[in-house]
Protein backbone atom coordinates (compact mmCIF):
# COMPACT_ATOMS: atom_id res chain seq x y z
CA UNK A 1 0.00 0.00 0.00
CA UNK A 2 1.44 3.38 -1.01
CA UNK A 3 1.80 6.52 1.08
CA UNK A 4 -1.04 8.25 -0.81
CA UNK A 5 -3.46 5.39 -0.18
CA UNK A 6 -2.50 5.21 3.51
CA UNK A 7 -3.04 8.97 3.82
CA UNK A 8 -6.43 8.75 2.10
CA UNK A 9 -7.46 5.81 4.28
CA UNK A 10 -6.69 7.50 7.63
CA UNK A 11 -7.39 11.07 6.53
CA UNK A 12 -3.86 12.52 6.73
CA UNK A 13 -1.61 14.15 4.15
CA UNK A 14 1.17 12.35 2.25
CA UNK A 15 3.76 14.54 3.99
CA UNK A 16 2.50 13.51 7.44
CA UNK A 17 2.61 9.82 6.56
CA UNK A 18 6.06 10.16 4.97
CA UNK A 19 7.52 11.98 7.98
CA UNK A 20 5.96 9.41 10.32
CA UNK A 21 7.57 6.52 8.40
CA UNK A 22 10.90 8.37 8.11
CA UNK A 23 10.95 9.06 11.88
CA UNK A 24 10.23 5.40 12.61
CA UNK A 25 13.05 4.26 10.32
CA UNK A 26 15.57 6.78 11.74
CA UNK A 27 14.66 6.62 15.45
CA UNK A 28 13.12 3.17 15.75
CA UNK A 29 9.99 4.60 17.38
CA UNK A 30 6.89 6.48 16.34
CA UNK A 31 6.91 8.68 19.48
CA UNK A 32 7.70 12.38 19.24
CA UNK A 33 11.12 13.47 20.41
CA UNK A 34 11.70 15.17 23.73
CA UNK A 35 11.21 18.93 23.69
CA UNK A 36 13.94 20.53 25.75
CA UNK A 37 12.52 23.97 26.45
CA UNK A 38 14.11 26.38 28.85
CA UNK A 39 16.48 24.82 31.40
CA UNK A 40 15.26 24.83 34.99
CA UNK A 41 16.74 27.35 37.40
CA UNK A 42 16.69 24.85 40.28
CA UNK A 43 18.68 21.68 39.64
CA UNK A 44 17.29 18.25 40.48
CA UNK A 45 19.86 17.92 43.29
CA UNK A 46 18.73 21.23 44.80
CA UNK A 47 15.08 20.12 44.51
CA UNK A 48 15.92 16.94 46.39
CA UNK A 49 17.69 18.93 49.14
CA UNK A 50 14.72 21.28 49.48
CA UNK A 51 12.17 18.47 49.65
CA UNK A 52 14.28 16.59 52.22
CA UNK A 53 14.49 19.72 54.37
CA UNK A 54 10.75 20.28 54.15
CA UNK A 55 9.97 16.67 55.04
CA UNK A 56 12.38 16.82 57.96
CA UNK A 57 11.08 20.09 59.34
CA UNK A 58 7.67 21.10 58.03
CA UNK A 59 7.76 24.35 59.99
CA UNK A 60 10.79 25.71 58.12
CA UNK A 61 10.16 29.17 56.66
CA UNK A 62 10.56 29.91 52.96
CA UNK A 63 13.10 32.66 53.62
CA UNK A 64 15.21 30.13 55.54
CA UNK A 65 15.17 27.92 52.45
CA UNK A 66 16.23 30.86 50.32
CA UNK A 67 19.49 31.01 52.29
CA UNK A 68 20.60 27.60 50.95
CA UNK A 69 23.64 28.19 48.71
CA UNK A 70 22.00 26.44 45.73
CA UNK A 71 19.06 28.87 45.92
CA UNK A 72 20.97 32.09 46.52
CA UNK A 73 20.59 33.33 42.92
CA UNK A 74 16.91 32.53 42.31
CA UNK A 75 13.78 34.55 42.95
CA UNK A 76 11.42 33.41 45.74
CA UNK A 77 8.66 33.02 43.14
CA UNK A 78 10.80 30.42 41.35
CA UNK A 79 10.87 28.42 44.57
CA UNK A 80 7.08 28.81 44.83
CA UNK A 81 6.62 27.47 41.29
CA UNK A 82 8.89 24.49 41.99
CA UNK A 83 7.03 23.65 45.21
CA UNK A 84 3.64 24.05 43.53
CA UNK A 85 4.82 21.66 40.81
CA UNK A 86 5.61 19.12 43.52
CA UNK A 87 2.16 19.53 45.10
CA UNK A 88 3.22 21.78 48.00
CA UNK A 89 1.00 24.86 48.09
CA UNK A 90 0.05 27.70 50.42
CA UNK A 91 3.02 27.04 52.57
CA UNK A 92 2.94 29.04 55.76
CA UNK A 93 5.14 27.93 58.62
CA UNK A 94 2.96 28.68 61.61
CA UNK A 95 3.97 28.48 65.21
CA UNK A 96 1.58 26.18 67.02
CA UNK A 97 1.44 25.37 70.71
CA UNK A 98 2.95 22.07 71.77
CA UNK A 99 0.50 19.28 72.53
CA UNK A 100 1.03 18.31 76.16
CA UNK A 101 0.40 14.73 77.35
CA UNK A 102 -2.74 15.79 79.22
CA UNK A 103 -4.06 17.44 76.04
CA UNK A 104 -3.27 14.35 74.01
CA UNK A 105 -5.13 12.04 76.37
CA UNK A 106 -8.13 14.42 76.48
CA UNK A 107 -8.24 14.59 72.67
CA UNK A 108 -8.02 10.82 72.41
CA UNK A 109 -10.88 10.38 74.87
CA UNK A 110 -12.96 12.92 72.95
CA UNK A 111 -12.26 11.19 69.61
CA UNK A 112 -13.11 7.74 71.00
CA UNK A 113 -16.35 9.07 72.46
CA UNK A 114 -17.35 10.55 69.08
CA UNK A 115 -16.38 7.33 67.34
CA UNK A 116 -18.73 5.34 69.58
CA UNK A 117 -21.52 7.89 68.94
CA UNK A 118 -21.11 7.42 65.18
CA UNK A 119 -21.25 3.63 65.57
CA UNK A 120 -24.54 3.89 67.48
CA UNK A 121 -25.95 6.35 64.94
CA UNK A 122 -25.10 4.07 62.00
CA UNK A 123 -26.78 1.02 63.55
Amino acid sequence: MGISRIGDYIGRSKATIASFIKRYIEQGTHENGKHTGRPKKISEDAEKVILDLIEGDCSIAKMTLMQIPELSDIHPRTLDHMLRGKGIRKWIARKRPKLLPRHASARLAWALERKMEKIYLVR
